[in-house]
């Protein structure tokens, strides 16, 4: 006689499929403000598009995983959205922990300045700490928007009593840009900024009427190697987090034939010194990675 059929149970559940997510992405929009010379935005024929689906179906929708965190972001510019504001608040209210990546291209009002200050982090393209070639390489940006927009973000944090999110500047270096490493890294320290990530670039074809370029290791690897241990080597007098992604360092390994001896975090991430002041920011960023 067989035994009856029962009803499944968590345990019948593999242990992958019952795991809380650390954290959701959420891409609002594959559209975008800016047009980098480097991005698959800027390939004719790109054509973005936005989430169809109103800030209180993703608030519903995200509520039964409660993940620690929700990043509202995308390949394009979340910011660029009307309601985007509407949509964060909503997600800040029900409780998430909200996380976003912006270009900081657009002069912000004071509203949406108010609802970045409330998020956990916000990572900052910026490639260089240069007026005159910042906008030459990421069409749309300017350098002194950026330092604008974060110079409120760090005033408002400050009036209101609330804890500074945790800054992160992304750079993608081309060999435009790839000298400005270590100023960029001052640069970003200056501004109250927790840390500095170098990500490996994608190729795509240049753009018309955009600039030519090269990804660094096919312009001058031992000169990108060079640069990233001068940009740690600044990082650790300043006590600021610094990371380079692996691949731009093999990349540039690989066209001189040689191969990465160490590990990821010894050669490409220089940590701040346990009692500096953004010892515990960068704390809060290796446990998000």
């Amino acid at each position: 006689m067989t035994a009856p059929r029962r009803a499944p149970t968590r345990t019948d559940i593999p242990v992958l499929l019952r795991a809380r997510p650390r954290e959701i992405w959420v891409e609002l929009t594959s559209d975008c403000n800016a047009r980098c010379i480097y991005c698959c935005v800027s390939q004719p024929g790109y054509r973005g598009k936005d989430l169809a689906m109103s800030p209180e179906q993703l608030a519903d929708m995200l509520a039964p995983y409660a993940p620690p965190e929700v990043r509202i972001t995308g390949h394009g510019e979340t910011t660029m959205l009307p309601h985007w504001t509407k949509t964060a608040k909503l997600l800040l209210e029900r409780g998430f922990a909200v996380t976003t990546n912006s270009n900081f291209a657009k002069e912000f009002s004071d509203d949406e300045i108010d609802v970045l200050s409330r998020f956990r982090s916000l990572e900052i393209s910026c490639d260089i700490a240069d007026a005159e070639l910042l906008p030459r390489v990421r069409r749309g940006c300017r350098l002194e928007r950026i330092e604008a927009n974060l110079a409120r973000i760090v005033a408002t944090c400050e009036r209101e009593f609330r804890e500074l999110p945790h800054l992160n500047i992304s750079a993608t270096l081309t060999d435009l840009t790839m000298h400005g490493l270590p100023d960029l890294v001052r640069w970003a320290h200056a501004r109250r900024c927790h840390a500095l990530e170098v990500v490996n670039l994608e190729r795509y074809p240049a753009p018309p009427g955009g600039l030519a370029w090269r990804h660094p290791s096919e312009a001058d690897p031992e000169r990108m190697l060079a640069l990233i241990e001068e940009a740690r080597g600044v990082a650790r007098e300043l006590g600021f987090t610094f990371r380079v992604q692996q691949g731009l360092i093999d990349a540039c390994l690989g066209v001189l034939g040689q191969k990465s001896e160490r590990p990821f975090n010894e050669c490409g991430e220089c940590r701040p010194n346990p009692t500096s002041g953004d010892a515990r920011a960068a704390d809060v960023s290796e446990e998000r990675r």
